[in-house]
């Protein structure tokens, strides 16, 4: 009874809370995705941690209690989405006439912002917002480089961010 569950986003799982039963000497997590993927954990006690869930999925969780005679039934189920995927690859096009760089990538589901960001040599940066696959970096300045990085943003957890684009504006 009483489950309670929230996600770990820096290592991908699942904290399961609940009261513990009566008689029961261990209980068992199990988390399924519609795509096939499970997984679970076993504790003698509250909580447990679902470990390597995928990211960008919904899963549906419940815990069922044991004694070394019988198990239960398992409880009633939740559901915890993980956060987004990190994305994989980034590109970067500079127009320095223009005063800007538009950044590109492959979305990743439902995810609702993109923050890009772009740091100078001198560690001074610049960033943008974006829903779709693209982001346009203004002011940037001429003959310098920059580190551009892209991370999915959701309710849930900030992804982990994209492999760093470097790139050198033109003089």
């Amino acid at each position: 009874m009483n489950l309670e569950g929230r996600l770990d986003c820096v290592t991908n799982s699942a904290w399961v809370d609940w009261d513990n039963s009566a008689g029961a000497s261990s209980y068992s997590v199990l988390a399924q995705a519609d795509n096939g993927h499970n997984s679970s954990c076993t504790s003698s006690s509250s909580p447990c941690s679902v470990p390597d869930l995928k990211c960008g999925t919904l899963y549906t969780l419940h815990v069922t209690a044991k004694n070394e005679y019988c198990h239960s039934n398992h409880s009633t189920t939740f559901d915890i989405e993980t956060g987004p995927c990190a994305l994989k690859a980034i590109r970067a096009t500079t127009e320095c006439n223009g005063d800007t760089i538009l950044v590109e990538w492959e979305t990743t589901g439902d995810t609702p912002l993109y923050v890009v960001t772009a740091e100078a040599d001198d560690e001074t940066t610049i960033t943008c917002n974006s829903s779709s696959d693209s982001c346009i970096l203004q002011d940037i300045r001429c003959g310098v480089h920059y580190s551009i990085i892209v991370s999915a943003s959701s309710d849930k957890c900030s992804s982990l961010r994209s492999p760093p684009e470097k790139i050198k504006t033109a003089m």
